[in-house]
């Protein structure tokens, strides 16, 4: 399974390690699914994790990105798209889906995206653990 993780899907797993986003971002780690990532998602997921509220200590933020880096697909999208409401950056996470060939781009966001983009489905956590475990069983 392709997926495309939102930064928020990021940052929730972090904080919250038995939440069902650190989960997802375990199964991207550990290579049980295949995450994929632009150079600007990553800019922005070291942007976002950077911020004083979340409290993560810079070094273990670097350590962080290499290794999610490592693990995924880097992608340069050739396309620039404006589909998302709410928050035009959104539309990198759709760009990279696109350029990846993503099925699935996991956001806590849904409602600033279309529900679907080409062949990638726009999901929340939930629903796509939900689908994960049904490819599973198959």
């Amino acid at each position: 399974m392709r997926v495309v993780l939102d930064t928020n899907v990021i940052v929730s797993g972090l904080l919250a390690a038995d939440s069902l986003p650190a989960t997802i971002l375990d199964l991207a780690l550990q290579g049980k699914i295949h995450a994929a990532v632009s150079p600007s998602i990553l800019a922005e997921m070291d942007r976002v994790l950077r911020r004083p509220r979340f409290g993560f200590e810079p070094r273990k933020i670097g350590s962080f990105l290499a290794l999610f880096k490592s693990r995924s697909k880097l992608v340069s999208p050739k396309k620039t798209l404006n589909l998302c409401r709410g928050d035009s950056s959104d539309n990198r996470f759709l760009e990279c889906a696109e350029a990846a060939k993503a099925e699935f781009l996991v956001t806590g966001n849904k409602s600033h995206f279309p529900p679907r983009h080409m062949n990638t489905l726009v999901v929340t956590p939930r629903e796509f653990w939900d689908a994960y475990l049904l490819r599973m069983a198959l």
